[in-house]
Formats: C-alpha cells, sequence, structure tokens
C-alpha cells in the first residue's frame, strides 16, 4: 500500500515536471523563487519579532486594533443573521495579544 502511494506521487510529479516543461517553464528556476521567497518571509518575521522585542506596546495596540475590527465586523453579522452576541474587545484583544507573544516567542 505504502509503496503503491510512493510510486503513485512520483509518477504525478513526472508528470506535472513533464507539463511544466512543455509548457516552457524551467522546475528550477519554481525551486529557486520558492527558495527566495521562504527566505524573505523567514527575514520579514525576524525583523517583526525584533521590533515587537524592542517595543511590547506595539503588540498589545495592534491585537486591540485587530479585536476592534472582529469585533465591529461580527456585530454587523450578528445583527444580519441575530445570531449570539460576540466577544468583548478586551477579551478578544486579550486573546490575540497571546497569539502574538506565543508565534513570536514573546
Amino acid at each position: 500500500m505504502i509503496v503503491r502511494d510512493i510510486t503513485q506521487g512520483l509518477v504525478w510529479i513526472g508528470i506535472l515536471l513533464v507539463a511544466l516543461h512543455t509548457a516552457g517553464v524551467e522546475p528550477g528556476s519554481i525551486l529557486t523563487t520558492s527558495a527566495l521567497l521562504t527566505a524573505a518571509i523567514a527575514l520579514s518575521l525576524q525583523e517583526t519579532r525584533s521590533v515587537l522585542e524592542s517595543a511590547p506596546d506595539l503588540a498589545v495596540h495592534v491585537s486591540r486594533v485587530i479585536a476592534e475590527r472582529q469585533a465591529a465586523l461580527e456585530q454587523e453579522s450578528a445583527a444580519a443573521s441575530l445570531r449570539r452576541p460576540p466577544a468583548s474587545t478586551e477579551e478578544r484583544s486579550s486573546q490575540l495579544l497571546g497569539r502574538i507573544r506565543k508565534f513570536f516567542s514573546l
């Protein structure tokens, strides 16, 4: 079963590479572009982390703005569909701040 799945995956990869080559796309350029995008994202993440470490109040402000915007959108949606009321902005901001700190290991 596993051997069949691996073989099938390799066949599909081969078909994809042939199709790309036929279309005039060089698979090596796709890998290079992918590697460059990955590096750019990693650098951006490091820069964002250093900014948040140097200005911890910024994370608090960002979480507050996002929470306020989410609350406004949910209030509009709840009014339209008569669902339960959305969570408070303070509660949402606290949850988002926790996620930001966890994601950036702050």
